[in-house]
C-alpha cells in the first residue's frame, strides 16, 4: 500500500518505489488529466527524489511559452501570481486545476535547478499571450499591424474559457505564414521560436479533423508532429540545463499516459517516454514509468479494451486505498507463454509501464482559481 500524508509519501509502496528509483535519471508519470491527487503526488515525489537523488526538474504537458513565463519572477513559487495569469489568459494552460497550479508553484519554489525548473513541452493551447509578446517585440509597422490583426481575432475567441479556443477551431495555416512574412523575425530569436510554435500548434490542431486536402487520412500526424515537437523541446531544455553546468539533469515527467509509454504508444508512434528510456541508458542510468489509474467505481464496463487491461488491478484495490503494482514480473511470464492471451493492450501496458498506481476513491480536480465550476 501507498499513501500521502501531510505532503509526504508513506507506506511500504512508497519505500519500494523510492528504492527502485535509485540509478534513475527520468521518472515518467502517466496521468489521467484533471485528477485531484496526481499533482499532489507529483510534488511529494519531487521532494523525495530531490532529497534522495538530486532531481531538480519537472517536464509538463503545457506549452513552452506559458511555462517559460511562469518560472520567472514574479510568478515562480507564487500560486496567487500564477492564478492572476490564468485569469487574464484563460487558455494559457490546458490543465489549469487548483491542484495543478499549486504543484507548479510548489515545485518552482522547491527546485534548485540551474536550468528552468519546469519545462513546457507541448504545443501552444492559447494564442493571446504569445501574440501579445510578439506585438511588444515587433520592430516594424508592418509586423505590428499583422500581429495586432491576428491578436484581435484571438482575443475575441479566448476572452472566456467557455468555447473552442482560437488555435483549435479558428486559426488557419495562412494566418501564421502571413504573420511570419510580415514580422520578419531574426532566425534563432525568441520571436522566431514563438512564431514557429504557434504555426506548429495550428498544424497539430488541424490534424484533428482527420483528413488532408485530398481526402487522405492525416489523423496519426496529430500524434506524430506533436510528439516530435515534445522531444525537440525536451532536448532544448535539457541542453540549457547542461550549458548552465548541470551535467546530468534528472527529470520527472508528468503527461497523459499516451506520451510516456516505453515502446510504441496506442497512437502507433514512439513517444517521448520511449525516447527518455533510451536516452537514460546512454547516460548509464534508467527511466521509471508509472501509469496512474483513478479507481472511482465498482461498475467496470466490459466493452473498453483499456479497462479490460486494468480491471484485475481495480478489483484488487478497494475504493478507500491506493496500491502500487509492479508490472515488470508479468513480462517474463508473458514471454514464456504462461499467461492467457491478453491482447495487444495488455502487452503494450505491461511493457510500456513499470508500475500501475491505482488511486482508490480518487476524485476530479477543482478549478476554483480559474473561476470555473468544472474542469
Amino acid at each position: 500500500m501507498i499513501s500521502l500524508e501531510d505532503g509526504t509519501l508513506k507506506g511500504p509502496g512508497a519505500d519500494f518505489l523510492l528504492n527502485e528509483a535509485k540509478g534513475t535519471q527520468f521518472v515518467a508519470l502517466g496521468e489521467q488529466h484533471f485528477n485531484r491527487d496526481i499533482p499532489k503526488i507529483t510534488t511529494a515525489l519531487f521532494k523525495a527524489l530531490q532529497s534522495r537523488y538530486g532531481f531538480q526538474y519537472l517536464a509538463t504537458e503545457y506549452g513552452a511559452f506559458p511555462i517559460r513565463l511562469l518560472v520567472e519572477k514574479p510568478y515562480r513559487g507564487n500560486v496567487d501570481k500564477i492564478t492572476e495569469h490564468i485569469k487574464a489568459y484563460p487558455f494559457s494552460l490546458a490543465f489549469d486545476s487548483d491542484q495543478d497550479l499549486e504543484m507548479l508553484a510548489d515545485i518552482g519554489a522547491l527546485s534548485k535547478a540551474k536550468g528552468r525548473p519546469i519545462w513546457g513541452l507541448d504545443q501552444d493551447f492559447g494564442a493571446v499571450a504569445p501574440l501579445e509578446f510578439l506585438l511588444k517585440r515587433a520592430k516594424t509597422e508592418q509586423g505590428r499591424a499583422a500581429t495586432q490583426k491576428l491578436l484581435d481575432k484571438a482575443r475575441a475567441i479566448e476572452a472566456k474559457r467557455e468555447r473552442e479556443h482560437f488555435m483549435a477551431g479558428h486559426a488557419k495555416a495562412e494566418d501564421f505564414r502571413d504573420l511570419r512574412l510580415a514580422y520578419g523575425p531574426k532566425p534563432g530569436s525568441e520571436e522566431d521560436t514563438v512564431l514557429s510554435q504557434l504555426a506548429l500548434s495550428q498544424e497539430v490542431y488541424a490534424y484533428y479533423d482527420g483528413n488532408g486536402p485530398n481526402g487522405e487520412p492525416v489523423g496519426r500526424l496529430n500524434n506524430l508532429v506533436r510528439e516530435e515537437n515534445m522531444k525537440d523541446l525536451f532536448m532544448e531544455e535539457y541542453r540549457l540545463a547542461q550549458r548552465r553546468c548541470d551535467r546530468l539533469p534528472k527529470v520527472i515527467l508528468k503527461f497523459g499516459q499516451w506520451h510516456l509509454y516505453r515502446g510504441m504508444s496506442p497512437g502507433t508512434i514512439f513517444p517521448t517516454g520511449n525516447m527518455i528510456s533510451e536516452f537514460a541508458k546512454t547516460n548509464g542510468m534508467n527511466s521509471l514509468h508509472i501509469n496512474f489509474v483513478a479507481h472511482t467505481t465498482t461498475e467496470l464496463p466490459d466493452d473498453n479494451a483499456y479497462l479490460n487491461v486494468i480491471k484485475p488491478f481495480l478489483k484488487a484495490t478497494s475504493l478507500s486505498e491506493w496500491a502500487l503494482y509492479d508490472m515488470r514480473p508479468l513480462r517474463n511470464y508473458y514471454h514464456a507463454g504462461l499467461l492467457p492471451p491478453l491482447g495487444t493492450n495488455f502487452l503494450r501496458n505491461s511493457m510500456g509501464f513499470d508500475f500501475m498506481w491505482v488511486l482508490g476513491g480518487s476524485q476530479r480536480a477543482t478549478t476554483t482559481r480559474a473561476g470555473r465550476a468544472n474542469p
